[in-house]
């Protein structure tokens, strides 16, 4: 017979019992049905915000990936999402809810994340326009850099610990 301290796996066990008192007797055996069922939904990660350009007058046919899914007894629960991936999503934003099951038919509860489709289409990259210098020995350097009109431009040197900017110009 197992110990009282015996971990079980999900489903039905039968177990075999005897007992044996001080002076050595023993009892005929029974036999007693343990089941262990899965009562824990599955969890589903947080998933990030999707942002797609529009493509055509109804939206945008959007892609993305399923948010990753965790249970305790299934190793690969069904994730679904709605809208799913690969839907037109129209312009602006759209909320997604999605769900995991498990083996067990447990749901998680929903996770939620917006795809935003933007009009028009991604800004370009900001492009330099004029050489940067190598800042060997140098206290300061300026460049300039070309975008489109109302787009934030945030910058980073490797190194570095302090930039000034002055005003944009467009």
């Amino acid at each position: 017979a197992p110990a009282s301290t015996s971990t079980f796996p999900l489903g039905t066990t039968a177990v075999s019992c005897t007992a044996t008192d001080a002076a050595g007797n023993t009892s005929p055996s029974g036999t007693l049905t343990v089941t262990v069922r899965d009562t824990t939904p599955p969890t589903l990660a947080p998933h990030q915000d999707v942002i797609a350009a529009q493509q055509s007058s109804q939206g945008a046919v959007v892609p993305y990936a399923l948010p990753v899914a965790d249970d305790a007894a299934d190793p690969s629960p069904a994730v679904a999402c709605d809208p799913p991936a690969g839907s037109t999503f129209p312009l602006g934003v759209t909320t997604v809810t999605c769900r995991a099951t498990d083996a067990a038919g447990l749901m998680s509860s929903p996770m939620r994340f917006d795809v935003i489709v933007q009009a028009g289409p991604k800004p370009a990259a900001p492009t330099i326009v004029a050489d940067v210098p190598r800042l060997t020995n140098r206290s300061a350097a300026s460049f300039e850099l070309s975008v489109e009109p109302n787009v934030l431009v945030e910058c980073s040197l490797d190194g570095l610990d302090h930039l000034v900017f002055l005003e944009p110009t467009r």
